[in-house]
């Protein structure tokens, strides 16, 4: 083989140095990407885990402060309309 036909073959083959590089750089680009749409997403769901425990824990309170029968202030007919006006 001619050194002229061995450097026209390095250039065509598949597996020319050139070939690789950009093989490597294309696929560690594409492992970089979806290793940040990883971490976004991540970082998303423990920032919703958070929102919904503060969530919980308020209604959790909101409940125990609901449940209570707490007299009314007001006099009874006031009351009575509000009472009327918010059943269902």
């Amino acid at each position: 083989m001619s050194v002229q036909r061995s450097k026209r073959y390095a250039a065509e083959s598949p597996y020319s140095l050139t070939y690789l590089i950009t093989y490597l750089l294309t696929f560690s680009l594409i492992g970089l990407y979806r290793q940040t749409k990883l971490d976004e997403a991540l970082l998303s769901s423990g920032r919703i885990s958070d929102a919904l425990q503060a969530l919980m824990e308020w209604l959790g309170k909101a409940e125990s402060y609901l449940t209570e029968d707490q007299p009314l202030l007001g006099d009874l007919d006031t009351v009575t309309m509000l009472l009327e006006q918010h059943k269902v």
